[in-house]
């Protein structure tokens, strides 16, 4: 088990410090992939629309866990920090193991979030094209103001990175997050 532990950790932190690298990386693969499909019309060519909606939902729901995955750091982290401040009893194995499954969220988060937006892009694109030859929906609308504070998150969370010392932008990084899932709850009701 331990050994295990000590692979992922050392995968995070690889992640971890490649991830100016991996961003662009997958910022442009998922813009090449649009950008090729939007030349090309491959969905339309290969799939049927009702195919092409299908996948769209799948991969934003795929967009979603994975915006999940992002911020359970925080949830975790503030459970942890909440037991103990109030002096909760956890069980040992929880105790032993939950500041390691922390740092490894941690180091994940950047990349999972990021790899979160490019799929949520590539989401949009995929049920714009459905929606496109008709009237904007609220679904669409409310989509693209997800959209727009899932970059806001992004961008403050850059803002993070470059000047850290600043502990202000991480409270307005956790409002724009919620922001961010109580838009996307929006954007399911009117699914």
């Amino acid at each position: 088990m331990l050994l295990l532990f000590d692979s992922l950790s050392r995968i995070a932190h690889y992640f971890y410090q490649k991830y100016y690298m991996l961003t662009l990386t997958v910022i442009n693969i998922t813009a090449s992939l649009i950008a090729l499909d939007y030349f090309f019309q491959v969905t339309e060519l290969i799939l049927p629309p009702s195919w092409v909606k299908n996948v769209g939902k799948g991969v934003g729901g795929v967009a979603f866990a994975l915006a999940a995955a992002a911020a359970s750091y925080y949830g975790l982290r503030d459970y942890y920090a909440i037991a103990r401040k109030l002096k909760i009893k956890l069980p040992a194995w929880w105790d032993e193991n939950i500041l390691f499954v922390v740092n490894l969220l941690r180091m994940a988060h950047p990349f999972v979030g990021t790899v979160g937006i490019a799929v949520a892009l590539l989401h949009g694109y995929l049920l714009w094209q459905i929606w496109a030859t008709g009237r904007l929906l609220l679904a669409v609308e409310s989509g693209v103001l997800a959209m727009c504070m899932l970059v806001l998150v992004a961008i403050s969370g850059l803002f993070i990175r470059w000047l850290p010392k600043i502990h202000k932008l991480r409270h307005v990084h956790r409002v724009v997050g919620i922001l961010f899932f109580m838009s996307f709850i929006v954007h399911k009701i009117f699914e």
